[in-house]
């Protein structure tokens, strides 16, 4: 007795208690020993009786501790509780909401099984987050704690069959006893947690079918579980996506690894590091140890070293942490078709693909591509910021990449990206009305059909103009590519980019194509440019590049080009107060125009024309061109340049006296810019607005219209506009 007791571990107290619980006939019949075999409980003893039955039932390995427990407690096991949580994360960071969520779930009085899954992507945090839970919970759950791998992750998951062999006998099941069926195993396993408070944390399943026969049956046990998969076949369970950390944890995260003396003084770096690993906690703890273990390096050194997104995934490795490997074990987990949709949507570098876009990307139907993404959905390899978008984690698309440059040709990545930027480019074309023929995808059957955007009054939205200012980007930077794809992306995407206000990113593109391309995709590009200068009043860069771009157009009979440099031409001399040349410039680009099928060029020049003809103070001519301009939109379906022809018309029936008309004009106006959505042009309509009710003596109205058009003119970066807003303001004071 004594050599048993020490055997397991027991104080003479605890013998005392054994001897009562399994009885000195069971002891005197010599027990048996029998070892564990799972890895979490190799250090177990436990006692076993000599059972001779071959299959044993549930009964049958049952004890029968009735006459040793209390009425109405629950029965208490023979064996020492189960105690195989690894240890706890001693610098757990963050995370308290999860936490809270986790531990509250499992911490219930519910009556039915508690279960609590804990998905994510690979490395965010799962294991550490139950862990850390389990470890806070282990008071509620008096009876034990059970761990297990299920290594879901890997190409070869647990069989439950054997999991349960592991768990009977860390719950004190002799071996020999434990049924070899599936179900036997399961229903004597729920039978023993039945009146049992233990926490099992089920690590890193693959399958709901792996983790259902492990589960509770009831009562006081309780069950987590941690995957890289969504695991949705668990009905009932409580459910935590563990997302990546937000940036203050991860800093926190990145300072406890690393030691707080080594980031204090580099904020900046800092945050580049954070940036860096994703706010990925695993990432992030790699990144701090590799710190800590390189006294000579700064923050700065290594934000710098992590900033190559080539050699990023080299980096962010440190002994057996490897940001690498983690990933690699959910890749090696598909199939052949979603690992390649996997690794080919990570090269496209949308923000936000489209389904239609994936699926021209992998030249397959909608339906075939919905199937491949919701498996690396399931897997958590990408994420669903939308209906029918798809996302990637930046070091998740790093990885993917990486596999792509291995894996796939360089024909079968050319094909497939240009299949995307195509289905983009003609998806753009339904949507906003073409500048000029050549812009126009061919073969699309676009050209004729009026857009979807200009029917519903729906403008490209913003996750789409980030799509495609990364598809210029991208094939701007891809040699590969047919860079006049960028260039008819470019000429496109303009007026939506100008509609939302967003120069900066116009810039760059425009920037990029211009150094890729030559000929009439250049010029494109040094328009926009152009364009871009005339808005910051950069009028010596604006009259230098229309210079070369109307030579160039006019040298190759170029006609659409020469029109599109005559209109900016037109514009930026009326920017600088040089009406008449202006009005010249406009002329010849209607001259132009009536030589070619050019609908939109035509709008703009009649109605930059009839602003000019106002400007000189020749209000009637000002109304032939901007009701030509009208008709136009209308016939085309324009509703942007129909607004403009509107609060034109309003200004110039204002200037005859007829402020009536003119505020009926503006007021359809600024309508048609709110259908749109296109705060800009609802700016430009309430200045003209205020102007013609300031003419109808209307005072507090027009002040309240052009102060709205100041804060408008402001938020888009107008400031010419908003200096023409505030000195109407400003003559309107000096009336009252």
């Amino acid at each position: 007795m004594r050599l048993l007791a020490e055997a397991l571990g027991l104080d003479e107290e605890g013998s005392r208690d054994l001897m009562r619980r399994v009885g000195p006939q069971a002891l005197a019949d010599g027990p048996a020993l029998d070892l564990p075999t799972h890895p979490s409980a190799r250090n177990t003893v436990m006692v076993t009786e000599k059972i001779e039955a071959p299959r044993p039932s549930v009964s049958t390995v049952s004890v029968d501790e009735s006459a040793s427990t209390p009425p109405g407690e629950p029965r208490r096991s023979p064996w020492p509780a189960p105690a195989q949580l690894p240890a706890d994360i001693p610098d757990f960071t963050g995370r308290a909401v999860e936490l809270h969520v986790v531990t509250s779930s499992l911490d219930s009085d519910a009556a039915s099984a508690r279960v609590t899954v804990v998905t994510g992507s690979p490395g965010v945090g799962k294991t550490t987050l139950a862990l850390h839970a389990a470890h806070r919970l282990r008071h509620v759950f008096t009876d034990g704690t059970l761990f297990t791998d299920l290594r879901g992750a890997g190409t070869a998951p647990r069989d439950p069959g054997d999991v349960l062999n592991s768990l009977l006998r860390s719950l004190g099941v002799p071996g020999r006893t434990i049924p070899p069926g599936l179900a036997d195993r399961s229903a004597l396993y729920r039978s023993i947690l039945a009146d049992r408070a233990v926490l099992l944390v089920l690590d890193n399943a693959a399958t709901s079918a792996q983790v259902r026969s492990l589960l509770p049956g009831g009562g006081p046990s309780a069950a987590l579980v941690t995957s890289r998969a969504q695991l949705t076949g668990l009905v009932g369970a409580t459910r935590l996506d563990l997302p990546p950390m937000s940036e203050l944890e991860a800093t926190a995260l990145f300072a406890a690894t690393a030691g707080h003396g080594r980031v204090a003084d580099d904020d900046t770096a800092v945050t580049d590091v954070i940036t860096s690993c994703g706010r990925l906690p695993l990432a992030v703890r790699i990144a701090g140890a590799k710190l800590a273990s390189r006294p000579a390096w700064s923050v700065r050194h290594l934000a710098d070293r992590l900033a190559d997104r080539h050699r990023r995934m080299d980096e962010l490795h440190v002994e057996d942490l490897d940001v690498r490997a983690s990933l690699m074990l959910s890749y090696r987990g598909l199939g052949p078709a979603a690992a390649q949709a996997f690794r080919l949507l990570a090269l496209l570098d949308y923000p936000a693909s489209s389904l239609r876009t994936a699926a021209a990307l992998l030249n397959v139907p909608a339906s075939d591509a919905e199937h491949l993404l919701d498996q690396l959905l399931d897997a958590h390899l990408v994420t669903n910021p939308a209906p029918d978008r798809y996302s990637f984690h930046d070091l998740l698309r790093s990885f993917a990449k990486e596999q792509a440059l291995r894996e796939d040709s360089g024909d079968v990545r050319r094909r497939s990206l240009t299949r995307a930027v195509r289905a983009s480019l003609t998806d753009l074309a339904g949507q906003v009305p073409h500048p000029r023929p050549d812009a126009v995808p061919q073969g699309t059957g676009r050209t004729a059909e009026p857009s979807r955007a200009k029917r519903t009054g729906e403008a490209v939205s913003d996750v789409e103009q980030d799509n495609l200012v990364a598809a210029i980007m991208l094939v701007t930077s891809t040699p590969e590519l047919d860079a006049a794809l960028a260039a008819q992306l470019l000429e496109l995407l303009q007026r939506p980019l100008i509609l939302s206000g967003r120069w900066d990113d116009l810039s760059r593109c425009a920037a990029a194509v211009e150094h890729v391309t030559g000929g009439w995709a250049q010029a494109t590009a040094q328009r926009v440019r152009a364009r871009i200068a005339i808005h910051r009043n950069e009028r010596a860069t604006a009259r230098r590049l229309l210079s070369i771009t109307l030579e160039q157009a006019r040298a190759t009979g170029d006609r659409p080009g020469e029109a599109s440099s005559l209109i900016l031409l037109g514009t930026l001399h009326g920017r600088s107060g040089d009406h008449d040349a202006a009005v010249a410039a406009l002329e010849q680009a209607i001259t132009v125009g009536l030589t070619i099928n050019m609908p939109v060029h035509m709008i703009m020049a009649h109605n930059y024309a009839g602003e000019q003809y106002l400007h000189l103070d020749r209000p009637d001519t000002a109304l032939y061109h901007l009701r030509t301009g009208l008709s136009l939109a209308r016939d085309n379906n324009d509703e942007d340049l129909m607004a403009m022809a509107l609060y034109l018309l309003g200004a110039a029936h204002s200037r005859l006296g007829d402020h009536h008309t003119a505020l009926i004009h503006h007021h359809d106006a600024l309508q048609l810019a709110r259908t749109r959505g296109s705060a800009h042009s609802e700016a430009i309509a309430r200045l003209h607005l205020g102007r013609t009710l300031q003419a109808a003596g209307r005072h507090d109205e027009a002040d309240r219209a052009l102060a709205i058009a100041v804060e408008g003119f402001r938020a888009h970066g107008d400031h010419h506009s908003a200096a023409q807003a505030l000195a109407a303001a400003k003559s309107l004071s000096g009336t009252v």
